[in-house]
């Protein structure tokens, strides 16, 4: 479960490390920087927050409103999320490689 702050937060030195925790190894990580977590958090409670529901919904504002992501997004709960077709934590699956890549100053 995320939060408003997982939006707002790009800091350039931290990632997230999804992991796919499958019936049978290996497990899949998706490493993801931080400003593409902020990026999707964004945008798919934004999607979420216009796509007519039964349910009310707590504004953008509310920082203890629940955020969620999903490959791929539920059909029916969300709307479009831009950047995020079915299948886009495929371009983060073991990219270890990205941690390497920081320059911590």
């Amino acid at each position: 479960m995320l939060q408003r702050k997982h939006g707002d937060n790009e800091t350039p030195t931290l990632f997230y490390a999804l992991v796919w925790l499958k019936d049978e190894e290996p497990h899949d990580v998706f490493i993801l920087p931080a400003a593409e977590m902020a990026r999707v958090v964004r945008d798919s409670f934004h999607a979420y927050l216009n796509t007519p529901g039964r349910k009310p919904k707590k504004p953008d504002t509310d920082p203890n409103a629940q955020r969620r992501i999903y490959d791929p997004f539920p059909v029916g709960q969300y709307g479009e999320v831009p950047n995020c077709p079915p299948g886009w934590t495929g371009r983060y699956r073991e990219r270890w490689d990205l941690l390497r890549e920081v320059r911590v100053t």
